[in-house]
């Protein structure tokens, strides 16, 4: 599954639903489909009370409907026309597949990314370790994501963020500004396989989402950048006032799923930093970790 989610890529969403067989099963192995093969014409579908019962499974779903064209696509025409380009007699794939394939030997890739970040992979080591890369072709600065709330999720160290419309719902009082607003990181720069890494990184719980946030400072290098406990203002300056903010910049950023996975208390940055991020990225001052030990090891292979 690790593997076919990066073959499918951010465009997509595991989705649970509920299938109808309609054969018997028998090895995939043993199937081999080409532009001969009875496929133009499929037989009618039996009437919906006639159908098997259905079994549990999961799918793919596209995710932006803007990005679909209104024709039906054939997969009778697929193979007639364009398998080829997907397959190569040793097996391997081509296009996203061979990418996908690829992508644990590739440090690049091409397409640009920009993304917000406001919990763990706001820490450099641990994007870094996560991306599996030094980050060289990286800028980031500090932004500001208004309307959404920042929470810790229940039994962990990570945050997740919900829109304040949802978040709300979690408190008996209205938020301030300052409460209802998420700081964060924006990352320019982001490969396709870097975006790859980050959603098996993210995993089920979290939505990729496009969003527009403000930034705060001017970029800077990712590759340069450290983090400590000491370099993290307990109180950080206040925030200006709406109407001075910069222009707002489009990105894209992992929104939580699961409200009722939520704690009410807002996630707090410099705790982590303090407390949790050497669990993440391997360890220091006098803490460490084998590399299989460390959290982000543990993200990737929970999949």
């Amino acid at each position: 599954m690790k593997r076919l989610a990066t073959f499918e890529g951010p465009q997509y969403e595991l989705t649970p639903v509920q299938i109808h067989p309609l054969s018997r099963l028998i090895p995939f192995t043993s199937t081999d489909w080409s532009s001969n093969s009875p496929i133009e014409h499929p037989p009618p579908l039996p009437s919906f009370s006639a159908l098997p019962d259905p079994i549990e499974g999961e799918t793919y779903v596209f995710k932006d409907i803007n990005g679909l064209e209104p024709t039906l696509w054939s997969f009778e025409t697929f193979i007639k026309e364009d398998a080829w380009k997907w397959h190569r007699q040793e097996g391997e794939i081509e296009g996203k597949g061979h990418a996908a394939e690829k992508g644990e030997e590739e440090e690049g890739g091409e397409g640009s990314h920009s993304g917000f970040f406001y919990g763990t992979l706001m820490h450099p080591k641990i994007l870094k370790k996560v991306i599996k890369n030094e980050g060289e072709h990286l800028q980031f600065c500090s932004a500001l994501l208004l309307d959404y709330t920042r929470h810790e999720v229940m039994h962990a160290d990570y945050p997740g963020i919900v829109p304040y419309s949802k978040g709300k719902a979690l408190f008996d009082r209205e938020l301030s500004q300052e409460e209802r607003s998420v700081r964060g990181t924006l990352v320019t720069g982001l490969t396709h396989h870097d975006m790859r890494l980050l959603n098996l990184f993210e995993g089920r719980e979290y939505d990729l989402l496009p969003a527009s946030v403000h930034p705060l400072s001017a970029l800077a290098p990712v590759s340069t950048h450290s983090i400590s406990a000491l370099s993290i203002p307990e109180h950080p300056p206040p925030l200006p006032p709406l109407s001075d903010l910069p222009p707002a910049v489009p990105c894209e950023v992992y929104v939580y799923k699961f409200l009722d996975g939520l704690n009410p208390r807002l996630w707090d940055f410099e705790h982590f930093v303090r407390n949790n991020a050497w669990k993440w990225h391997g360890g220091e001052e006098g803490k460490a970790l084998q590399e299989e030990q460390s959290e982000v090891a543990r993200r990737f292979e929970r999949e």
